[in-house]
């Protein structure tokens, strides 16, 4: 055994830091005081700019903690989602954020300041999941956009396992947020936001699945299940909050199940 090879081993154990690709920032960590100021100053300009241009109104804002750890799962149809719902929701909040937006050292610990860590879309790697359960036992509030990716039309896609795979082992429940007008307002291939209301209504919160009696863990069938229920929850949200912001959601046809894949692209 050579002498770098303990070294390598150690690192790999740390699944929170991905090499020297970030500057080997740990993501599950708490937040320094710089990367909390920045994320101050992102939130109050983006109140004072982007609620009157966007006309934010919350539904059911009481559904969402006041405290403790939290888990929201929205609808996604524009790059706006992430930042708009931070502007909305008065908790501060950490996202899952695709990794190729981690560009480079200095925009990884901005993202971060922002409150975002990588996901690979597609999968949820250990790294992760890892980074989730940090965030929550620490009290904060996660934001997993179930569908995967930005997403098009009145249907919520078929929804990823990690959602109920991180609600099931971290026994919370999961809150369903639907978001109407982000697709007007930034429909894919629109790089300038138009000026439309943007509603949010925060849906019942979901029970997570818990093991069957005798057994240690929570089935396939059950994670499956607690999806498909969420998928409906999450679209009566959306198609509510669609209805709220003036862009209602028209019928949808079996093509509208259709997951847009853009990491397959």
């Amino acid at each position: 055994m050579t002498s770098a090879e303990p070294a390598k081993k150690k690192e790999s154990r740390d699944t929170r830091v991905d090499g020297g690709r970030y500057g080997n920032i740990v993501f599950g960590a708490p937040l320094s005081r710089k990367s909390h100021f920045v994320r101050q100053v992102g939130r109050a300009g983006g109140r004072v700019f982007g609620r009157p241009y966007f006309k934010l109104i919350v539904h059911n804002k009481e559904r969402i903690p006041e405290t403790g750890a939290a888990i929201i799962a929205p609808s996604h149809r524009s790059n706006l989602d992430t930042p708009l719902v931070g502007m909305a929701l008065d908790r501060w909040m950490r996202f899952m954020a695709k990794d190729s937006m981690f560009k480079s050292v200095f925009w990884s610990n901005f993202l971060v300041a922002l409150g975002g860590f990588p996901v690979r879309r597609g999968k949820l790697d250990r790294r992760t999941l890892n980074n989730s359960f940090e965030v929550l036992e620490r009290g904060e509030v996660l934001v997993i956009f179930p569908e995967g990716a930005r997403q098009s039309g009145p249907r919520i896609k078929p929804i990823f396992e990690g959602v109920a795979w991180v609600a099931a082992r971290s026994g919370l429940p999961v809150i369903p947020l639907g978001i109407g007008g982000s697709e007007a307002a930034q429909p894919i291939g629109v790089k300038i936001p138009r000026p439309q209301a943007v509603h949010f209504v925060v849906g019942e919160p979901l029970a997570p699945p818990q093991p069957l009696p005798g057994k240690k863990r929570v089935s396939r069938q059950q994670l499956d299940g607690f999806s498909a229920e969420l998928r409906e929850a999450l679209q009566a949200a959306f198609d509510e909050a669609q209805a709220s912001a003036g862009t209602p959601n028209a019928a949808w046809t079996d093509e509208d199940d259709q997951r847009r894949e853009p990491w397959e692209d």
